[in-house]
């Protein structure tokens, strides 16, 4: 059968089930042609919406594609502020100004 449309996938994270929207997200990766990079730039936000960073850092070291280079550099910010490395955290953050 057809899968289901990735937004039907990924609602449970608009409810808060982070625990649904992290099994829909390895669903999601099991599905051909699917855009990897997306999955894993979410399933980091999903992390570190969760409080957990060290999980949402190596999930975003997984990304390979630049073009998700400001949203995965806005989620590691936080991540890295949420384990309390302030000085990367504020690198990275100015590093991402200079870019724009």
């Amino acid at each position: 059968s057809e899968p289901e449309p990735l937004i039907t996938r990924i609602q449970p994270l608009d409810l808060e089930d982070y625990d649904g929207a992290n099994e829909a997200y390895g669903r999601a990766l099991e599905c051909s042609e699917v855009d990897v990079n997306s999955i894993r730039l979410n399933q980091a936000a999903v992390a570190a919406m969760r409080g957990n960073s060290e999980e949402s850092l190596t999930l975003l070291d997984l990304m390979t594609d630049l073009d998700y280079f400001f949203p995965s550099a806005a989620i590691r910010v936080g991540s890295l502020r949420g384990l309390g490395r302030l000085d990367e955290a504020l690198t990275l953050a100015d590093e991402c100004l200079d870019m724009e």
